[in-house]
């Protein structure tokens, strides 16, 4: 069967592809839609969450979701499931929509770069963490320049620095700059931060090898992934295990940093209603609902391309929007309890 295009003459007809492969569960496609809200975007809103708007801070976000989150992740779903293709495809629907596919791929293509890079900060700290000590504990941390950092400081010198009182600008006051072992361990990597006195990274900042060579570590796991698990089967379970282990590990953090002192205020916090804060909070949470479509708005029709035929995506666009927001209520908790847990300290 062949289906024309309305993209009119000089255009090959667009056939579907009956070899792209299912997922090996209708569930996989919930599985990977819900590992769309495990990226950046999740620090982003917990970041959010720190000023105080808590758990009703995600009030505006049910009211986006039901107004335009919802609506457009089910024509994307089925633009992607009746089609059987990816998003450059789909949105051959019509002449209007002529570019939006190429737009698509340029989006996600650069956010697949910029995610790559951003991978980077974690590996770092991953595979230094593997080290008899830790190179960024205060234990360990032995600062090559006169800086002051959090490990030489008492903790009756933070409290005078945090309850100083600035308000008389007529005099004068003398700042302290305080460093954080980690931030500076990770700007050695730059050669920039060692040649200036007080690690600030200086405008001509040259290239650093160090980084580089964990960026092709990175690409290398990325291509391995695709190699290893090119077919839709196989990527779709790698996927569901993948996002089932992560929300496991937030639910054992969350249940560990239950017990630790200052928890319960922070959840505490965290239920209260700030309501001075929620016009900021409904600002923020109107781009953040769009971010659940992916990176570049076409990854939920490249996913959904892999369902079958009749597969009930109203019902799907739902549970995947609740499950994204479970994930940031949770993550949400998580900052809480660790926020007051160092205030406590």
């Amino acid at each position: 069967m062949v289906y024309e295009t309305s993209y009119e003459s000089g255009r090959r007809p667009f056939k579907p592809d009956p070899n792209r492969g299912k997922w090996e569960k209708p569930t996989d496609f919930i599985y990977a839609c819900f590992g769309l809200a495990l990226k950046l975007d999740l620090f982003v809103i917990s970041y959010w969450f720190y000023f105080d708007m808590g758990l009703f801070g995600m009030l505006p976000y049910y009211i986006y979701m039901a107004l335009y989150l919802v609506p457009i992740m089910v024509i994307h779903s089925f633009m992607g499931q009746f089609s059987s293709s990816g998003f450059i495809s789909s949105f051959r629907v019509s002449p209007f929509f002529k570019g939006m596919g190429y737009m698509s791929l340029i989006l996600s293509l650069a956010s697949l770069l910029y995610y790559g890079i951003f991978a980077i900060v974690p590996l770092i700290f991953i595979v230094h963490s593997l080290r008899p000590a830790l190179p960024w504990s205060c234990e360990n941390f032995v600062p090559d320049k006169n800086v002051t950092t959090v490990c030489n400081m008492s903790e009756k010198a933070v409290e005078t620095l945090l309850s100083s009182d600035y308000d008389n600008y007529n005099e004068s006051y003398s700042f302290t700059l305080i460093h954080v072992p980690s931030t500076i361990f990770f700007q050695n990597h730059y050669e920039g931060s060692r040649d200036t006195e007080s690690y600030h990274m200086s405008q001509n900042t040259s290239l650093s090898w160090h980084i580089v060579g964990y960026s092709i570590a990175v690409w290398a796991i990325i291509t391995f992934i695709f190699y290893k698990f090119s077919e839709t089967a196989k990527f779709g379970k790698l996927i569901r295990y993948m996002v089932i282990f992560t929300l496991v590990l937030l639910l054992i953090c969350m249940t560990r940093f239950l017990f630790l002192p200052g928890a319960l205020d922070g959840i505490v916090h965290y239920m209260k209603p700030h309501f001075e804060h929620m016009f900021e909070g409904g600002l923020c949470m109107s781009v953040v609902v769009l971010q659940a479509f992916g990176s570049g708005w076409g990854t939920i029709i490249a996913l959904s391309s892999y369902n079958n035929f009749k597969t009930n995506i109203m019902n799907y666009s739902w549970i995947i929007a609740f499950g994204q927001t479970l994930v940031y209520i949770l993550f949400g908790m998580v900052t809480f309890m660790l926020k007051h847990y160092f205030e406590s300290e």
